[in-house]
């Protein structure tokens, strides 16, 4: 949902151990001097959009990615046609529409 947070994490292992960084489209998230090696973790807060997110493994051997996709949807609208069906003492019992088309 907009604004919701995560965590991604990635691990490489290899001989020898790989740098490990986040790529989000085009934009490099791990800076070049900072590329953890083996396991990295990105944390991604206050997401607006929908976006793929690109690990890659570096070494001298060679490189390898893998792309996790992130979906944002929308928060559904409140119901509609909300309805008391039976009301006790303690309790109630309610109907009422999606207000999300289906």
């Amino acid at each position: 949902m907009p604004g919701g947070s995560l965590n991604l994490t990635c691990v490489a292992v290899g001989s020898p151990m790989p740098y490990v960084k986040w790529i989000m489209g085009v934009v490099e998230l791990t800076k070049e001097d900072e590329m953890p090696i083996g396991r990295n973790v990105l944390e991604v807060t206050n997401i607006k959009e929908s976006a793929n997110y690109t690990c890659v493994a570096i070494s001298s051997l060679g490189m390898i990615e893998a792309t996790a996709q992130v979906t944002v949807k929308a928060l559904p609208k409140p119901p509609t046609s909300l309805i008391v069906m039976e009301t006790t003492a303690t309790s109630v019992t309610l109907t009422w529409d999606s207000g999300n088309p289906e």
